[in-house]
């Protein structure tokens, strides 16, 4: 901008002063409520949800997609269903090993 533009342009008034502190407050309590809504717990716990659901999701069309590679054949699905078999196998046998082991115990306490 030129000096010449700058004279012919006026300088804002008092009124238009205050209405542009105003919206910028407005502005800035709208940020501020935002920053504490997220920093709410009840908001935080939602958005863990929303990411434990997407990553089910995600883990329900991979084991499709494996699923049905495993069935055409396919040497890596089947290894992967087979290490995802031992597994699931191996907490079962934990947690019951785990069962019996506290039944044992509450047993001998009395």
């Amino acid at each position: 901008m030129s000096n010449d533009q700058q004279a012919l342009t006026p300088a804002p008034s008092a009124a238009e002063i205050e209405a542009q502190l105003r919206a910028t407050r407005e502005e800035l309590t709208q940020t501020v409520d935002q920053l504490v809504g997220q920093l709410q717990p009840s908001y935080q716990i939602e958005q863990a949800k929303n990411k434990a659901r997407l990553k089910v999701e995600e883990l329900k069309v991979r084991a499709r997609l494996i699923t049905e590679q495993a069935r055409e054949g396919d040497p890596e699905a089947l290894k992967t269903l087979g290490i995802v078999a031992c597994s699931t196998a191996a907490v079962i046998g934990l947690v019951a090993w785990r069962v019996v082991s506290r039944i044992k115990r509450s047993r001998a306490s009395f």
